[in-house]
């Protein structure tokens, strides 16, 4: 869902009240500068609680390879070890989509 369908003029009548019942319309300049603010404000919030549960997801992602790893070290036989490090490889490629979604996450935040 793109940035612009995550907040819509009903839900910014629903957030101020004393716009509907001023009968603001959509159109008009008070009614665009009054939304454009409160998306502006909206989007902000938005991004930021992203922000912190990419960043917690990443922390977990790694740690849960860190895990691994000590267990691929512990690991004797060659069949078990080529298992965990499919499992290792897996978790570096779920944190670099991680890694890259939040430096996506931030180059919109720097855009607002």
């Amino acid at each position: 869902m793109s940035l612009n369908q995550k907040y819509t003029w009903a839900d910014f009548l629903k957030a101020n009240p004393s716009a509907k019942t001023q009968k603001l319309k959509r159109t008009s300049d008070e009614g665009q500068k009054a939304f454009e603010a409160a998306y502006k404000k909206y989007i902000k919030d938005y991004l930021k609680d992203l922000m912190a549960h990419q960043e917690k997801a990443l922390k977990d992602i790694i740690a849960k390879r860190d895990a691994l790893v000590t267990k691929l070290k512990a690991t004797k036989k060659p069949a078990k070890a080529k298992i965990v490090q499919a499992k290792v490889g897996k978790r570096d490629h779920a944190a670099y989509r991680t890694q890259k979604s939040i430096e996506r996450t931030k180059s919109q935040q720097k855009h607002f």
